[in-house]
């Protein structure tokens, strides 16, 4: 025997998903669906937010970025009191990145709803005397709406449809006493044998321009009709042609006269200085994608073109070119500040790289990145790290001077950056519109 409770304190409507699932194999289920009990629920804490200034910046690609101390200073009134160590920078929980398809697409109980802002780490040049000078620089660094997202040993190219800039916050606290969240160095690796001189580096080429279906987030760039073909120009740096690369390209189905099922065959074929890669064949008007590999010796330093052919039998085949991604081996040479991935794991390493008066952060998790420890000779500036084994590592380099800067807004008096949060009561749906929509 199975002993129940007399009573059930509290029950849950069942979901969908529950009645779908459940109702066919439960022989009582006109009862049974009165037992369930709803999932414990704990109220998240509300993060505090301290009171202050803000000055309001946006972004549109990832990579480090500066702010000098005459341009904040420029945006707040001359009787301030500005202690650069209490700065702080903000910007959304998704770090630059949209977070709609993530939400619509987990279940409710199985997400907990992010706070509104996180604190980055950033780097004060000039902070110690605590007081702003026009001399002093701030850099950090940061995504853009699109860009390439890492999990693990997973690398991804992530296309926003949503938005084409990323917002930033900066925070002057009224308390000064206060302390933002800075970037710290590494410890020092002890020496060892292994070096290397080069690093895997990411490409992607997408403009998103025309939708087929009018609907959706299937978009792509051009029109390939049959025998047509497209160019994709790209721009490599310092290939290392002893290695191979990889390449991943996507194309969406579109027919010229539309038919009843859809399914127009497609034929795709695409080449590298008239090299074939792969061929990518599909019947449907979806997004279809195909990887292939370059072999050794193919990739020049400098422009070259990849070329999409459409090879279709049927005239009524006219696919989209969507994108194309490049990973490669590239020469660790500094002409302007760049990003690249170790190419292997699970190892003490020094990487080489030409150029001096260098800086590098590791910047695997973004939000916290690491400064390395340097050591220079003849032109030459190296970098000891411990390679992890289950995790990729993403490196930055630059020269401060070499670091663009964002063009700050108005600043604000204090926000309430938590007016929408209600620890009160909970809804399943919020509806946000227009005032005059309210009645």
């Amino acid at each position: 025997r199975i002993p129940f409770e007399d009573r059930v304190k509290r029950v849950s409507i069942p979901t969908l998903v529950q009645k779908t699932l459940l109702a066919p194999k439960i022989l009582n289920w006109k009862e049974a669906q009165h037992w369930i009990e709803p999932p414990p629920r704990a109220m998240k804490k509300i993060q505090n937010i301290p009171d202050g200034i803000w000055i309001n910046f946006s972004l549109q690609k990832d990579g480090m970025y500066k702010l000098t101390g005459k341009e904040i200073l420029d945006k707040v009134s001359s009787n301030t009191n500005l202690d650069p160590r209490s700065l702080m920078l903000f910007t959304s929980s998704a770090f630059g990145r949209d977070r709609t398809y993530e939400l619509t697409n987990k279940l409710f109980n199985e997400y907990s709803i992010p706070e509104n802002l996180v604190e980055l780490a950033i780097t004060i040049q000039g902070e110690s005397d605590g007081n702003l000078g026009n001399d002093d620089i701030l850099y950090f660094y940061a995504h853009g709406p699109s860009g390439f997202d890492q999990t693990i040993d997973n690398v991804s190219w992530h296309q926003n449809l949503y938005f084409t800039e990323s917002n930033y916050w900066l925070l002057i606290p009224s308390n000064t006493t206060l302390r933002g969240n800075r970037v710290q160095t590494a410890d020092i690796v002890q020496d060892g044998p292994l070096n290397i001189d080069y690093g895997l580096s990411y490409l992607h080429f997408e403009t998103d321009i025309e939708n087929p279906q009018g609907s959706g987030l299937a978009w792509g760039n051009t029109i390939i009709r049959q025998g047509g073909l497209f160019s994709q120009a790209v721009n490599l740096t310092e290939p290392v042609s002893s290695t191979t690369a990889h390449g991943l390209f996507g194309m969406i189905g579109k027919e010229s006269v539309s038919t009843r099922y859809g399914n127009t065959k497609h034929k795709v074929e695409i080449s590298l200085s008239d090299k074939k890669l792969v061929n990518m064949t599909w019947s449907n008007l979806g997004m279809h994608y195909a990887d292939f590999i370059i072999g050794s010796g193919v990739l020049v330093n400098g422009g070259q073109t990849f070329k999409i052919t459409n090879n279709g039998d049927n005239p009524n085949s006219e696919p989209l070119f969507d994108f194309l991604t490049l990973s490669y081996m590239r020469k660790l040479n500094y002409q302007v500040p760049f990003e690249f991935f170790s190419p292997i794991q699970s190892n003490d390493m020094t990487f080489n790289i030409i150029g001096s008066e260098l800086k590098v952060w590791n910047i695997t998790y973004g939000t916290n990145p690491e400064n390395l420890p340097l050591t220079s000779k003849d032109n030459i500036t190296s970098m000891r790290v411990t390679l992890p084994a289950d995790t990729l590592q993403n490196f930055i380099t630059f020269k401060i001077a070499d670091l663009p800067s964002p063009t700050l807004n108005t600043s604000t008096g204090p926000i309430e950056m938590n007016r929408l949060r209600n620890t009160t009561m909970s809804a399943n749906h919020i509806i946000i519109g227009p005032h005059s929509f309210s009645s």
